[in-house]
């Protein structure tokens, strides 16, 4: 491509065409992927926005610390990075909430959650991606892109989940709140508190807990604690 005053030479299709460069960031601009991250960690968000700041075909359109922060700002990013572990509802009440007003949202998780805990109910929920913050970053820009074309990406662990039976599997039974809930009980937040961070009454959050003891065979809440633990529920 050779300067040609505030033109530039162009080889396409065999044929040498002038396109001026006026044109070129117009087209540059539209070919680029806007991202979103969302994430309670800055050392996360400014290490990503680094990251970011070296891929030519990636432009970082915006940060939140939290979903209060992701749902004030406009809507005009093409892919979004979400941590699950965030104040204000978490996102798994975001990726419900984004998917409810917009089925098509090209939603990448990146979370410290193990991958075989969410991933599979989050992919068949709608999301694009959920990878362990384990990954490389390489792995992350992947997802990236493919979410921007959109295509699933499914790693390793969570296709071996898939393939697996997963009737016999405890966690498998319990609803989003539900998993939602054990996973708060073990990070040490008492039944008010996550009525509080979930923004719902404290005898909903009572119910889901008698709910959850029955289908998971307990009979207190310790017990719940011990399995958020022992599944790696918490972070």
């Amino acid at each position: 491509m050779t300067p040609l005053g505030r033109t530039q030479l162009v080889r396409c299709r065999g044929r040498t065409i002038a396109i001026s460069r006026a044109a070129i960031i117009r087209y540059r601009a539209l070919s680029l992927i806007r991202l979103f991250i969302t994430d309670d960690h800055a050392v996360v968000r400014e290490g990503l926005s680094r990251i970011i700041d070296t891929c030519e075909d990636i432009e970082l359109v915006g940060m939140a610390e939290d979903t209060a922060g992701l749902f004030s700002k406009p809507r005009d990013w093409d892919v979004l990075v979400l941590d699950l572990s965030l104040p204000g509802g978490g996102g798994v009440e975001a990726v419900r909430r984004l998917l409810a007003t917009d089925e098509g949202a090209r939603i990448v998780i990146y979370s410290m959650y193990p991958e075989e805990q969410y991933g599979p109910r989050l992919l068949r929920a709608g999301v694009k991606a959920y990878l362990s913050k384990r990954r490389s970053t390489d792995e992350l820009l992947t997802a990236i892109r493919r979410a921007h074309k959109g295509l699933r990406t499914v790693t390793d662990t969570i296709s071996d989940q898939l393939l697996m039976s997963s009737g016999s599997k405890a966690a498998a039974q319990l609803s989003d709140r539900e998993l939602q809930i054990v996973q708060l009980l073990g990070e040490g937040q008492p039944p008010s508190g996550i009525a509080a961070t979930l923004s719902i009454s404290k005898s909903t959050v009572s119910t889901h807990i008698r709910n959850i003891k029955t289908k998971l065979a307990v009979t207190s809440v310790p017990d719940l604690v011990a399995y958020a633990v022992r599944s790696g529920l918490t972070q």
